[in-house]
C-alpha cells in the first residue's frame, strides 16, 4: 500500500473531494477513487469523510492506495483468422462479436486470450497487461477489412494472394478480363469479381460491400486503373465509400518491382501498419470525408513505395 499526502489550496475550496482526487490523481478513475473513500481510504485532517465531502482550504488529505492487482489473462485455444504473421508482426481479422481484450464481462474469450495462446509468450508488452500486442483496437462489432495496393501488372492479384496466403483475398478487376470463358473462370475462382471501370458500377461496389460485411477481405486497387507512370498515384473515392459503408479497417501494401532478367522481375510485398476505420476521418460532409480518406489510404500506399509526395 502507497501513502500520498495533498493540502487543500484555496483554489480547491468548497469542490467535492471525489472530484477533487480525480483531478490531482488523473490516472485514477472516479468510480475508482469514490470506492477507495467508501471504504476509508482517504482522510481529511486524520478523519474518513464521504465522497460529497466538501474541500476546505489546509485541508490535510491522506490517500492510502492498495498495490494495484497483476491480473492473469489466460491463454486460450481460439481460432485466428490470420491475414499475415511474421516474427514480428501478426495481423488478425477479428470476427463480429469478439472482444479485443479482458474487461469487466469479458475476462475470456477474447482477441488477446486467443493470441497469447497462439504466440506461446512471445508476445509485446506493448500496451500493458489488459491489451499485451495490441496495437490497434476495433470495436466488438467491426468486422472485415480492405487489402489496397498499388496495380501495375494483371498478376497483382495473384502476387497478393500468395503474400497473405491464410486467407482469400476477393480482389475487383475489370470487367473485360471475365470475356473470356476460360480466363473468367479462372479469375473466379481465385476469389475476382468483375467491375465496368470508369461506369460507376454500383453492382461490383455493393457486392463489395456484402463482402466485407460478411466478414471477408476484399482487395481493391484504390487508383482504379494499372499506374504506368512510375510516379505518385493518384486515388478514385471507391474504397474510402467502402469503408464508409462498412466500417472496415485498411490494410496497405505496395508491389516493388526489381529488374527484369530475361523473363522474370524480383517482386517485393511491402505490408504497411492498419489504418483504422477510426482514423479515416469520416466526419462532416459526405464528398469532403471521402476526398480525405482516400488521400489518406493512397498517402500510405506511396510512401511504401518511396514516394512520399501527397498524392
Amino acid at each position: 500500500m502507497s501513502l500520498i499526502r495533498l493540502e487543500a489550496d484555496e483554489n480547491s475550496v468548497d469542490e467535492r473531494i471525489d472530484k477533487y482526487l480525480g483531478a490531482v490523481l488523473s490516472d485514477q478513475s472516479r468510480s475508482f477513487l469514490q470506492k477507495l473513500i467508501r471504504e476509508g481510504g482517504v482522510l481529511v485532517n486524520g478523519k474518513p469523510v464521504k465522497a460529497s465531502y466538501r474541500v476546505d482550504g489546509e485541508d490535510q488529505i491522506e490517500i492510502f492506495l492498495p498495490e494495484p492487482e497483476t491480473p492473469v489473462i489466460p491463454a486460450e485455444n481460439i481460432p485466428l483468422d490470420i491475414l499475415y504473421e511474421d516474427k514480428d508482426l501478426l495481423i488478425v481479422n477479428k470476427p463480429k462479436g469478439m472482444v479485443v481484450h479482458p474487461a469487466a464481462g469479458h475476462r475470456t474469450g477474447t482477441l488477446v486470450n486467443a493470441v497469447l495462446y497462439h504466440c506461446r509468450g512471445q508476445l509485446s508488452g506493448i500496451n500493458g497487461v489488459m491489451r499485451p500486442g495490441i496495437v490497434h483496437r476495433i470495436d466488438r462489432d467491426t468486422t472485415g477489412a480492405l487489402v489496397v495496393c498499388n496495380h501495375r501488372f494483371m498478376k497483382d492479384p495473384i502476387v497478393l494472394a500468395h503474400a497473405i496466403p491464410r486467407r482469400q483475398v476477393f480482389f475487383m478487376s475489370k470487367a473485360e478480363w471475365f470475356d473470356n470463358k476460360a480466363l473468367g473462370l479462372l479469375l473466379r475462382m481465385l476469389g475476382v469479381f468483375p467491375v465496368n471501370r470508369g461506369a460507376g458500377d454500383m453492382s461490383a461496389i455493393d457486392h463489395a460491400v456484402e463482402l466485407v460485411k460478411g466478414g471477408q477481405l476484399v482487395g481493391i486497387f484504390p487508383e482504379g486503373t494499372r499506374n504506368r507512370t512510375g510516379g505518385p498515384m493518384k486515388p478514385k473515392s471507391g474504397t474510402a465509400f467502402i469503408a464508409r459503408q462498412t466500417g472496415a479497417d485498411i490494410l496497405p501494401c505496395a508491389l516493388l518491382f526489381g529488374e527484369r532478367q530475361g523473363f522474370r522481375s524480383r517482386i517485393t510485398v511491402k505490408i504497411g501498419p492498419v489504418i483504422p476505420y477510426r482514423d479515416l476521418g469520416f466526419q462532416g460532409e459526405e464528398r469532403t470525408s471521402l476526398r480525405r480518406a482516400s488521400k489518406l489510404i493512397m498517402g500510405r500506399i506511396n510512401a511504401l513505395l518511396g514516394w512520399e509526395e501527397e498524392p
